[in-house]
């Protein structure tokens, strides 16, 4: 079965990116700027609230509504808070980096080649 999947990754790639996956990047930005981690967390959590009365996600927000939140925010949010940055942030283990789940598949090859 597995052999025979076919992904559309267009479309996993929206799925991802939509919602609120990257909230807590956007808290730990926040957090790197400075801001402790509960005030960052009430920011985010009033993004949100602004993202679903506006129909919008947090990827499509401009820097001028971000600061609207926050003046710590800078022009280096969009790029702190890509999905391939928050995905690939996650290294530890189980994590969603490729590094780690790459090394994931390894030990997995490695333990049906022993069987």
């Amino acid at each position: 079965m597995i052999g025979q999947t076919k992904f559309d990754s267009g479309r996993m790639y929206a799925a991802a990116e939509g919602g609120f996956s990257m909230a807590t990047d956007v808290a730990e930005y926040l957090v790197g700027k400075g801001v402790p981690f509960r005030k960052a967390h009430a920011i985010v959590g009033n993004i949100v609230a602004y993202c679903l009365k506006n129909g919008k996600g947090l990827h499509q927000l401009n820097l001028k509504e971000y600061r609207k939140f926050n003046e710590s925010f800078t022009a280096d949010i969009q790029k702190s808070i890509s999905l391939e940055k928050s995905v690939n942030s996650r290294r530890h283990q189980g994590g969603t980096a490729s590094v780690a789940v790459m090394k994931r598949i390894r030990e997995i090859e490695e333990s049906a080649a022993e069987k």
